[in-house]
């Protein structure tokens, strides 16, 4: 939509809406309400942004006295670093492995598409750790069809799977990948495509021309990439489709999906120097068109064939290292709600070589933000095989046998641009206890106030983790003061004095006071107040 558009829009908007001069019908809250409860479906609201962290007044109270209330003091959101599971076993051994394509769960135990000797094969599992690798009778290799591989290409060519329930069973699943290319813009063709010109040539070309500068006379070569799709009815059948989804790539870590809600299609994607075509910007600034450090956009289509360049969502900032690209996105819901989004972004580090994930979580799935720029899922000790690169492409989130919540991803010993030795990969299992990517800190003592919320229970429960000698106490209000009465006291029996010291590591702990736990009498609305001593909370469910 161009400028003239939308005027035209605002204008036919205005002439056929009357804002109404009810006090009845105005909406939002003036500043200084924080009455009004959030919504809450009974669901765990895990602390990952400041959303849960009221900041606090300092007013002046019943007495007179200009205090501070309310505020969090000694307290800071910390992402939970992963545990590791050991590497993946594979029958028939796990030469040739590299990254996760996608896993999925049902009734049959646990799925997955991964990367094997330039291949995508599949395997499946009970326990998620030791997998069986089924005879396919799909793709030749080796002379032979007795293997697991369902398609006689990898790497960027298919790298997203998802499920598109609006499609035609034989069309049910679909994949994005990205095909590269060597372009020759003397002849107007892909460098290699003719008889007489091979590979060889055409990297002999390109190291000439960034060595050689103006003596280099030889075809002007640029790298360029396009988008392609795929189609299955099971995820194992593949048919590479013929249609070209959009003309510019799509390389590296890319998570698409579909939304119900709005019929479209979702994916987040590298920018990679084309403008965004989707809103409307202000001014003639095209970010995604000058970066020069790789970061993450959105594109969203109704058509899974045709996809409009991405906007820059996720970027390296002030407070990053200034030597960091975001490599790619694994996006996935945050498990058990529809409201809140969760991304494992890779990092490269491009002065040590090394690539580590972070997270970064949004509440409507354009506004990301990373609550520290620290790696969740971290390279491994020297020696590890892990211990130079970890790339969790795709997988998402899923439950392993003991509850735990789990990532797969790829673990390398070499570095990213090391040519000099080869790169053979592990796949591994990054793991949380549920609920604990992120939360609210005390290093020693602390307090904080989580904004008001609808209650939906009778009792209230806490996901948190105690040191030795640590602790949290918890106390219940009616609702957030405003600024003007901010000395409000708690409910009668919920309070501080009266709860129940909480201590070691719970996932699921019931709050009591005095040995009772019933909360109803805050109403139908609540306002929670944390004390804290060497402790880290994570959830609350109310």
């Amino acid at each position: 939509m161009r400028a003239a558009d939308i005027e035209n829009a605002a204008d036919e908007a205005g002439a056929a809406t009357i804002v109404s001069n009810s006090w009845e019908e105005t909406r939002g809250y003036y500043p200084g309400d924080w009455v009004r409860p959030r919504a809450n479906t009974g669901a765990w609201r895990p602390l990952l942004d400041m959303n849960e962290v009221f900041p606090g007044h300092r007013s002046v109270g019943r007495t007179g006295s200009f205090e501070l209330y309310d505020a969090p003091i000694g307290v800071r959101l910390a992402v939970e670093e992963a545990e590791k599971s050991e590497p993946l076993e594979f029958a028939g051994g796990t030469d040739g492995i590299s990254n996760s394509v996608r896993v999925w769960q049902d009734e049959e135990g646990y799925h997955l598409l991964y990367y094997r000797s330039g291949r995508v094969a599949y395997a499946r599992s009970d326990d998620g750790q030791r997998w069986t690798c089924p005879p396919l009778g799909i793709v030749e290799h080796e002379g032979s069809k007795q293997n697991n591989l369902v398609t006689d290409v990898g790497g960027d060519m298919l790298k997203a799977v998802f499920e598109d329930p609006t499609a035609p069973p034989g069309e049910r699943f679909k994949g994005m990948g990205c095909q590269g290319a060597v372009y020759n813009a003397d002849a107007g063709e892909v460098a290699n495509e003719g008889e007489e010109v091979t590979d060889e040539d055409v990297q002999k070309w390109w190291a000439d021309q960034e060595y050689l500068g103006p003596d280099y006379s030889g075809p002007r070569l640029i790298l360029k990439g396009r988008v392609i799709g795929w189609t299955s009815p099971d995820r194992i059948h593949w048919t590479r489709r013929d249609e070209i989804l959009a003309n510019f790539p799509m390389d590296g870590g890319l998570s698409v999906r579909y939304d119900e809600g709005s019929d479209s299609f979702f994916a987040y994607c590298r920018v990679q120097g084309v403008a965004q075509e989707q809103t409307e910007p202000i001014g003639k600034g095209a970010p995604e068109a000058e970066l020069f450090h790789r970061a993450i956009g959105l594109t969203r289509t109704r058509d899974f064939f045709n996809w409009p360049a991405p906007q820059l969502v996720l970027f390296p900032d002030g407070q990053d290292d200034p030597d960091i690209s975001f490599y790619g996105a694994d996006y996935f819901p945050y498990p058990g709600r529809d409201d809140l989004h969760c991304m494992l972004v890779q990092v490269y580090h491009h002065a040590s070589d090394h690539v580590d994930s972070q997270i970064a979580f949004s509440r409507d799935g354009l506004l990301w933000q990373r609550p520290e720029r620290r790696a969740i899922i971290p390279v491994g000790p020297p020696g590890a095989v892990d211990s130079a690169m970890v790339y969790s492409w795709g997988s998402g989130i899923a439950t392993l046998p003991d509850g735990r919540w789990g990532s797969l991803y790829g673990g390398y010993r070499g570095l990213h641009n090391d040519s000099r030795q080869s790169h053979p990969g592990t796949l591994q299992w990054a793991t949380w206890k549920p609920h604990r990517f992120c939360g609210v800190e005390a290093a020693v003592e602390g307090r904080m106030t989580i904004p008001t919320v609808a209650r939906t229970a009778r009792q209230l429960r806490l996901n948190y983790r105690c040191r030795p000698g640590g602790w949290v106490k918890v106390e219940v209000l009616r609702a957030i003061p405003s600024r003007i009465h901010p000395d409000v006291d708690p409910v009668a029996g919920l309070s501080f004095d009266a709860c129940d010291m909480l201590t070691g590591d719970q996932t699921g702990a019931v709050v009591t006071w005095n040995g009772k736990s019933d909360v109803t009498a805050a109403g139908q609305m609540l306002a929670i107040r944390l004390q804290m001593f060497q402790a880290k909370v994570f959830a609350y469910q109310v």
